[in-house]
């Protein structure tokens, strides 16, 4: 039987109500609340080591397996041969996991370094934003009160200034 929750209201344990085990459900519960899966994120290059942190990278917890994701299955094969030490690091950073994982399990996905490697190139090509005491940003500020003084909406035409800054600043 499917009930529907109210997320805004309820918490995140609130859905698990088929765990009947009132101690399970107490460390459930106490997990849920107290783990931040992005700590674990954070540290793995501490954790595994940086030529490792680069190409694997933890994706979520399931039941009481952690899975990973790893570029390459060379990578994957290289910490099934460490999964005991690498659980054993992931325990003594974050004790709380030593209940909830018993397994690691590692899935290969290149498309998943692809993305972060090509947001990463996108933000190193933004252009940095002209500081407004700058040369150029003061010769594009003159170029566009030119050209735009004959609107008489001030509003507008700051906004026009403003646009036409930006997109001459960039090219």
């Amino acid at each position: 039987m499917l009930k529907k929750l109210k997320f805004q209201s309820s918490s995140f344990f609130e859905s698990d109500k088929e765990v009947t085990d009132p101690h399970k459900r107490e460390r459930l519960e106490a997990f849920y609340q107290t783990f931040d899966f992005f700590d674990l994120i954070k540290q793995w290059s501490d954790i595994v080591g940086p030529m490792l942190g680069q190409n694997t990278s933890p994706l979520r917890i399931k039941g009481d397996s952690l899975f990973v994701v790893t570029k390459h299955a060379a990578f994957a094969q290289q910490l099934n041969f460490l999964t005991e030490i690498i659980k054993e690091k992931i325990f003594q950073t974050f004790p709380k996991l030593r209940s909830m994982i018993k397994k690691i399990v590692y899935e290969t996905n290149p498309n998943f370094f692809k993305e972060i490697e090509q947001k990463k190139v996108e933000e190193k090509e933004k252009p940095a934003p002209l500081h407004p005491m700058s040369p150029q940003y003061k010769k594009a500020k003159a170029e566009a009160e030119q050209l735009f003084s004959h609107l008489e909406d001030p509003e507008f035409r700051a906004s026009m200034i403003s646009i036409y800054i930006q997109a001459s600043t960039r090219m």
